[in-house]
């Protein structure tokens, strides 16, 4: 009845006309709210399948340049106090349990893990809509689409607090509904059709055995030469053993990658062909279970509803993998994300060994000078961790890790940093900075101080219309002034030199590349052929850029300066416009340098020879050992000497 009220009222008085506010338009939903502009106004935060241009019709209600990148975090600061807050016992009364040919597996840490992601994509639209609400003077009632998360979260207790005056559409959770059951019908129906029609090869990885299962690996990490960014690193340099790790490539290597492959002796399969080494008993198990997930719900126990059986076709899959070789050991990257596959604890269950290990610092987020000292950070889906042990860098990771968990106190969640772990040669970081440059085989004897200098990429406003950050952390203005200062202090000081590492391709279109910055990267440009910056490969072994670098300093605050202090080089953030927030941990405030000034007496310091670093942010990032030396022991077995936690709530 409020609705049909709000109707009338609108046609008579159109600035309370109620708003339907989306947080997807997609190509499901165009058209019903396309049609529904007849008798509403319509808005939306992120947007699939069709471009800006189109969409004029309909309202967004987040706009380019509508929030620095500290402004957008402490709009969303709150999403695990607020779940915290709902659940001060976490989940333990809930379990999530799937059953594979009559074997049941705990799943409860998967389902925790998607449900927090999901919660906070919908505490994040939920700020959205208040924030937008609030700056647009809106006073009309607000509709907003309910979901099958919605849904499940009230039952729960624990859903997104929204704004007084938005009200939920219960019809949206049955939509919602009927397309994921529809999805995955169709996703189970196309897996159950390749494993049948896949012809078996016997002679692939034939009569092979692995201990170590090695997935995902990220696309970026297929190196075609030594040197560079490499998912091959732990058998190359006789870490593992190198015919006793199978790693699952996402796609076809080129001829180059191929042939390298090869020569180093890396043992690897296609996903796509994981069917053709299975044998016809193990496919007629794979379908089986396949098939009681897709039409017998009793099999599975999912009280936090986010669709455990989407991920169940690729993830059983790998599971039945597991199986086949005989693993000991499954190791998981982060190459696509923090979430943990259904693989790990079916495999756990089989007393495999299992290690989620994270490609880099957990980070260092700004926030408003008020939240400084209780923010924790996003990210949700790490307050659980489904293998036996998250490897993380730092202490401070450790920290910030288990400071917000959601295990149960029967779910022991351990812990462990081992330094800075990257797919290369970290070795690279026990050389001086000249002999890594000597190493490297770059020679300039009129170079007092080559300094080290990272980005963060600046993404095209188009490109965020799915991301869970709906902003810059690096805008276009301060991009211009970051690298017109350094451009500045490269003619202030003719001893100055500059090892550049772009994060992306210097010619990917879907970054914004201000004229200041292509002075750095456009091998036209006059200070890359004076050779005062050296531009390296964006995808070079990424350790090299910290090792052949005096000091380092680059956007506030990604983690470049944290890893080159705890090798033992000062380092610093540089905000030139004094917009990026302040740090939470806020120890890290120290870091920061603020404008032109500041930045060229920091620099005249360290060509004087000052190499001081701060001793409570350098016992924070400190490590011992080699990091790959210290994560080959964690996955063989020895003990090594790093920091262990181990939290039971």
């Amino acid at each position: 009845m409020k609705i049909i009220r709000s109707l009338i009222i609108g046609i008579v008085r159109p600035e309370k006309r109620p708003w339907i506010v989306v947080p997807e338009l997609n190509s499901g939903n165009y058209w019903f709210l396309f049609l529904s502009r007849l008798f509403f106004n319509v808005a939306y935060w992120n947007f699939k399948g069709a471009p800006l241009s189109k969409l004029a019709w309909a309202t967004r209600i987040i706009h380019e340049d509508m929030y620095l990148y500290h402004q957008w975090n402490d709009l969303c600061a709150d999403a695990f106090d607020q779940l915290r807050a709902k659940r001060p016992d976490g989940f333990a009364a809930n379990t999530a349990v799937i059953k594979v040919n009559g074997t049941a597996y705990d799943v409860t840490l998967n389902g925790v893990q998607r449900f927090c992601l999901k919660f906070e994509n919908r505490y994040q639209f939920a700020r959205v809509v208040e924030k937008w609400r609030e700056d647009a003077g809106v006073v009309a009632p607000i509709l907003v689409p309910g979901t099958l998360f919605g849904q499940r979260a009230r039952e729960l207790g624990c859903e997104p607090d929204f704004p007084a005056g938005a009200w939920q559409i219960p019809a949206g959770a049955l939509w919602d509904f009927i397309g994921e059951t529809v999805k995955n019908m169709t996703a189970g129906g196309k897996r159950i059709v390749r494993i049948l029609t896949s012809p078996r090869n016997a002679d692939l990885h034939k009569g092979r055995r692995y201990s170590i299962l090695w997935y995902p690996i990220g696309f970026n990490e297929l190196a075609a030469s030594d040197g560079m960014y490499d998912f091959t690193f732990m058998t190359k340099f006789g870490l593992l053993p190198m015919d006793e790790v199978l790693h699952i490539l996402p796609l076809t290597p080129s001829p180059d990658v191929a042939d390298y492959l090869a020569r180093h002796g890396v043992r690897w399969i296609l996903a796509r062909d994981v069917y053709a080494i299975l044998p016809w008993k193990l496919r007629w198990s794979l379908i089986a279970a396949l098939m009681s997930i897709l039409f017998l719900p009793g099999r599975m126990r999912d009280p936090f509803g986010v669709n455990l059986e989407f991920g169940f076709f690729s993830d059983v899959l790998l599971y039945f993998l597991v199986k086949h070789f005989q693993c000991r050991t499954v190791v998981t990257s982060q190459a696509y994300g923090s979430e943990e596959g259904l693989h790990v604890p079916m495999a756990r269950k089989d007393g495999v060994k299992t290690l989620f290990w994270q490609h880099g610092f957990i980070g260092s987020v700004p926030v408003s000078r008020e939240r400084v000292g209780r923010f924790r950070n996003t990210i949700l889906e790490q307050t659980a961790t489904v293998s036996d042990c998250h490897v993380g860098w730092f202490d401070v990771d450790v920290d910030g890790l288990l400071a917000r968990s959601f295990h149960s106190p029967q779910q022991t969640r351990v812990v462990r940093a081992v330094g800075p772990l990257m797919s290369g040669d970290a070795s690279w970081l026990e050389k001086t900075p000249q002999e890594a440059r000597d190493d490297f085989g770059v020679a300039d004897p009129e170079a007092r101080l080559w300094l080290g200098v990272f980005d963060i990429p600046t993404l095209k406003y188009e490109q965020f219309a799915n991301k869970r950050v709906a902003v810059n952390p690096f805008p276009v203005e301060m991009q211009k002034r970051f690298f017109a200062d350094l451009i500045d202090a490269l003619e202030r000081y003719p001893g100055l030199r500059v090892f550049y590492k772009p994060k992306r391709p210097w010619d990917d279109e879907t970054f914004v590349r201000s004229p200041e910055m292509m002075q750095f990267i456009d091998p036209e440009s006059p200070l890359i052929k004076s050779g005062k910056i050296v531009c390296l490969h964006y995808n070079i072994d990424p350790y090299i850029p910290y090792a052949v670098s005096d000091r380092c300093i680059s956007v506030a605050y990604s983690t470049p300066p944290l890893l080159s202090i705890g090798a033992g080089r000062a380092s610093a953030y540089y905000d030139p416009l004094d917009i990026s927030g302040f740090a939470d941990p806020q120890v890290f405030n120290r870091l920061r340098i603020v404008g032109r000034d500041n930045l060229f007496s920091r620099l005249q310091s360290w060509l004087d020879g000052d190499n001081s670093m701060d001793a409570d942010i350098r016992e924070l990032v400190s490590w011992q050992g080699n990091p790959l030396e210290n994560f080959a022991s964690l996955i063989c077995g020895a003990t090594i000497k790093v920091r262990e936690q181990r939290q039971s709530r």
